[in-house]
């Protein structure tokens, strides 16, 4: 990720160079706050919401912040004692339009995540808030009764093919193909092991 994100920026005229770091000797400095020099990757994929991800990415004293600006870091309390939910919002709202306008962070991928989902399923909830690649809320994840997802599996799968069955002459019934071929098999084996003692006889 590294190289290509070097790749990006000289390719907009932004001069820079990659300098390789041992992964526990990065994690170590970053987590000291000990880079205070150049352009660095930070990400989490730990679940949360934007006031905890502003808090730890944004908000002085936060786990991942180098620097921080006091408008933004003055409205995060605000937010913390909003009881009304709109407004809370709206404060949160506020906080990521600055760190827009100010360019603190640059987006360099988006996740693209493959999500499959059963027959059972009813609501997933994916897709359902913008940008979140996870299933949520889980309060709206339903599942469907067994005779409508057990109906839905057989329509949907391939119909199941017969096996063909001939006519055994000699026996007078009739035997599937693969039946019919190991029986053969069979036979042409003995009839080779008869033609193999009669031969080591004749010698």
């Amino acid at each position: 990720m590294g190289e290509a994100t070097v790749d990006y920026l000289q390719q907009v005229g932004i001069r820079c160079r990659l300098v390789p770091m041992e992964r526990a000797a990065f994690a170590s400095a970053y987590a000291n706050k000990k880079l205070t020099s150049g352009i660095f990757r930070a990400a989490s994929g730990a679940f949360g919401n934007t006031a905890t991800r502003l808090a730890s990415f944004i908000v002085k004293g936060g786990s991942n912040v180098y620097g921080s600006y006091p408008d933004i870091d003055e409205l995060f309390p605000l937010q913390a004692d909003e009881l009304d939910p709109r407004k809370r919002a709206a404060i949160l709202e506020k906080m990521q339009r600055l760190v827009h306008e100010k360019a603190i962070n640059a987006p360099i991928w988006e996740l693209a995540f493959l999500n499959g989902v059963g027959p059972r399923v009813g609501e997933s909830s994916l897709g359902k808030i913008a940008g979140f690649p996870y299933t949520a809320p889980f309060e709206d994840i339903t599942i469907k009764s067994r005779s409508r997802a057990r109906n839905r599996s057989l329509a949907a799968a391939p119909p199941t093919r017969k096996p063909q069955l001939v006519s055994h002459k000699r026996k007078g019934h009739a035997l599937p193909i693969p039946w019919l071929r190991l029986l053969f098999l069979f036979r042409k084996f003995k009839r080779m092991r008869e033609g193999t003692v009669n031969l080591a006889a004749a010698d």
